[in-house]
């Protein structure tokens, strides 16, 4: 067996590409905040966060094969965690959101440990009723997470408002098909 298959996973990674790749990709991404206003940035964010979604159930269900029905659960147990320690303890974000991605990702572990043996349909029922569980625990779970009508935290980039511009572009086409009729 050849030395390098024996050195565990990293062995198959070329670093020198990843390292090349992060600083190509990282070095403009950490200059968007600089260069742009709180709209952009906002829809940038939330761009990002269904990527992320996009990007897990791709890999799951593209590269494994397997069929997962927990994403949004383990996104609720993230984003939950963190507007709970912001909203009852006034914890600041640098410390709320990577506690946030530390439960789901703890989560995420703890019911893959259980469930990742299973197949077919039944690794689907699992994942399934896991997030059910989590949606019921939070909307019964009133008095602690405010159930169905979720907690008030402070807004990640403050009071965000459109630009009139898309405002304005937004209306014109409205305007000009009502117009017509």
């Amino acid at each position: 067996m050849p030395s390098g298959l024996t050195k565990g996973w990293g062995a198959f990674v070329d670093w020198r590409r990843v390292a090349l790749v992060t600083v190509a990709a990282g070095v403009p991404l950490a200059l968007v905040p600089l260069i742009t206003g709180d709209f952009v940035l906002h829809v940038l964010t939330i761009g990002t966060y269904y990527v992320i979604l996009a990007v897990s159930w791709n890999l799951l269900a593209g590269f494994t094969g397997q069929f997962s029905l927990a994403q949004h659960a383990f996104a609720a147990v993230g984003a939950y965690t963190s507007g709970l320690l912001i909203y009852h303890l006034k914890t600041p974000l640098i410390v709320s959101v990577p506690a946030g991605v530390l439960a789901a990702a703890l989560g995420g572990y703890l019911l893959g440990r259980l469930v990742l043996r299973m197949r077919t349909i039944y690794l689907s029922i699992a994942t399934w009723a896991f997030a059910e569980t989590c949606r019921v625990v939070l909307t019964a779970a009133y008095d602690f997470t405010r159930g169905d009508l979720g907690l008030s935290v402070p807004s990640l980039y403050g009071n965000v408002r459109r630009p009139p511009i898309t405002t304005l572009s937004s209306l014109l086409p409205r305007c000009a098909s009502s117009s017509r009729t």
